[in-house]
Order: C-alpha cells, then sequence, then structure tokens
C-alpha cells in the first residue's frame, strides 16, 4: 500500500482505481460532451488570473520586459517538451505495432 502524506489523496487514488476497474462495463459518456463543458468553462478559469495581473500592472511596469521574456520562452519550452512527449509516444506505439506484425 502506498504511503500518503493525506489521507484524502490517498482516498481519491482508491476512488480512482475502483472506476478506472469500472469503466469498461459502464456506458461510455459521449467524449464531445465532456470536451464541450470543458472548453465552455475553461474561460471562466482564466478570468481570476487576469483581474490579478491587471490589479498587480502598475507593480508590474517595472519588471514587464523580463516579465514578457520569460513566459515567451517557459510558453514555447512546454510547448516543444510537451510535442517531443507526443512524438515519443507516437513512435514507441508503432514500433510496438511494427514487432506484433513481425512475430
Amino acid at each position: 500500500m502506498h504511503s500518503y502524506p493525506f489521507r484524502f489523496l490517498r482516498e481519491f487514488t482508491d476512488f480512482l482505481s475502483f472506476w478506472g476497474f469500472c469503466a469498461p462495463k459502464l456506458s461510455a459518456f459521449p467524449t464531445s460532451v465532456t470536451g464541450n463543458l470543458l472548453l465552455d468553462l475553461m474561460p471562466l478559469m482564466f478570468i481570476p488570473a487576469a483581474v490579478g495581473l491587471i490589479e498587480k500592472f502598475e507593480e508590474l511596469k517595472a519588471i514587464l520586459v523580463p516579465f514578457l521574456v520569460i513566459t515567451v520562452m517557459s510558453t514555447f519550452l512546454v510547448m516543444t517538451i510537451t510535442g517531443k512527449a507526443a512524438e515519443a509516444v507516437l513512435n514507441g506505439k508503432e514500433k510496438a505495432g511494427k514487432e506484433g506484425e513481425e512475430k
């Protein structure tokens, strides 16, 4: 059994494990419905952050250029790492499929 610092984490992972086990037996909720719901709710998640930036804009003026440079660089870094990870997963699946066909 895993050792979690908080009981909630253990219960949450147990819950996910249970639903992962039961999921094939349940009828699947359409993915498009869930995706559309999340896309509809996404703008609401960014409003508090934008308001916080607007409120602190006077303080950010002094470090605006370094702030923007770090933001752009970290965005490209995350996009690159995500793309490379996706390529690695896809290449791994292709290799596994080819090895399965050869046997």
